[in-house]
């Protein structure tokens, strides 16, 4: 399962670029339309004329997962792998706000340490990541119809 959470995770980000590739085109070109080209010292010019726009990405990509986790439990390419996100110490068919946007704080910081933070759904008779364990929920198969309560998830 873990090859099949590292192809669903790529293809999020891939879906990700994309979205946040295209919102950027959009307000850019919104942007440049509506502020006149005599204006230089006018900050949103200024943004629409620069080629990166890293904070506006990482927007996009928090309300991206965030989002899926929320409302769905699971994400575009979670979907695609049959795989979904479960709470642990629930058996609710929905993870909640809360653990969705911890959930996707946890996978912000193991970006930022460069995937230390995946390395314990590596190793871990659980398969739980950093992300997983902060935000108590697991990943299972979306065809699997008995959660796991936090007691018996050693036992996986």
């Amino acid at each position: 399962m873990a090859a099949d959470r590292i192809m669903a995770f790529l293809l999020d980000l891939s879906l990700v670029h994309l979205l946040s590739s295209g919102w950027i085109t959009l307000l850019r070109d919104a942007l440049l339309k509506s502020v006149s080209p005599d204006e230089f010292d006018n900050p949103f010019l200024l943004w629409a004329r620069s080629s990166s726009h890293p904070a506006f990405s990482v927007l996009i990509w928090f309300a991206y997962f965030s989002g899926f986790l929320i409302f769905f439990s699971e994400t575009p390419g979670m979907a695609i792998f049959d795989l979904k996100v479960r709470r642990i110490s629930k058996r609710s068919a929905r993870i909640g706000w809360r653990s969705g946007v911890v959930r996707t704080m946890g996978l912000v910081l193991e970006v930022l340490t460069l995937g230390f933070g995946f390395l314990p759904a590596l190793i871990s008779s659980s398969g739980r990541a950093l992300h997983d364990c902060l935000s108590d929920t697991m990943v299972v198969r979306a065809s699997l119809q008995d959660l796991p309560l936090l007691d018996e998830v050693s036992r996986i």
